[in-house]
């Protein structure tokens, strides 16, 4: 397969700023996908810049297609029992009814597979016993650990929503603005009706959706 380069801004900015977040470019000013940060379920633990008008704040939920061979670890309910499509337990939450501290939306960021590096610290030392189960925890075979390994945490969320744009403006043709990229995220996510706006934002993102909302 050929490799696709999808332009998300017209031109560079020297002004841009790499403020903790995934960033991805709009029209004529910059729009970040933020991690909540802090890491912490409890109230008003977003990070602040998450709720700057252009950024995407992004919580992290389970992934919603059920598999038995992963833990999980994460995504239970305080009875112990796993609600898929769910918001993950040390995702950080926003303020109960404030209109503007919350996240925008939530993406999977539990056990996510990505590429090794083979130099630098190990991801998630907290998590430890967790993420670096491998076989276990992440179903990753032992003939690719060298290569691949797993983490849980809104920077692992982040990702897939900085993912989900670059369709959304490859679909558009490269014109979405940061206003429509949020507006057609938040319109198009899945909603989440056993949480609330200040925990998971409007709702899981969905790509397809947000994909097709803005196709050509």
């Amino acid at each position: 397969m050929g490799a696709r380069r999808v332009r998300l801004h017209p031109r560079p900015s020297a002004s841009l700023q790499h403020q903790g977040g995934e960033q991805f470019l709009g029209d004529q000013r910059s729009v970040r996908s933020q991690r909540s940060d802090q890491q912490s379920p409890d109230q008003n633990t977003l990070n602040p810049y998450s709720v700057a008008p252009w950024v995407i704040g992004v919580a992290a939920g389970c992934k919603t297609v059920p598999d038995p061979t992963i833990s999980k670890i994460h995504c239970a309910d305080q009875t112990g029992q796993n609600r898929d499509a769910v918001l993950a337990d040390f995702s950080s939450r926003g303020i109960p009814g404030d209109p503007l501290y919350h996240p925008d939306v939530t993406a999977p960021g539990v056990h996510i597979v990505s590429t090794r590096a083979s130099t630098g610290t190990v991801l998630n030392v907290s998590d430890a016993n967790h993420d670096l189960n491998l076989t276990s925890t992440c179903a990753i075979g032992a003939a690719n650990a060298p290569y691949y390994t797993c983490a849980s945490g809104t920077s692992m969320a982040t990702p897939h929503v900085v993912g989900v744009v670059a369709l959304m403006q490859e679909a558009a043709g490269g014109g979405l603005s940061p206003d429509k990229v949020a507006q057609v995220l938040t319109q198009t996510a899945r909603p989440l009706p056993e949480f609330g706006l200040w925990e998971v934002g409007a709702g899981y993102v969905d790509a397809l959706a947000a994909v097709n909302a803005v196709r050509r």
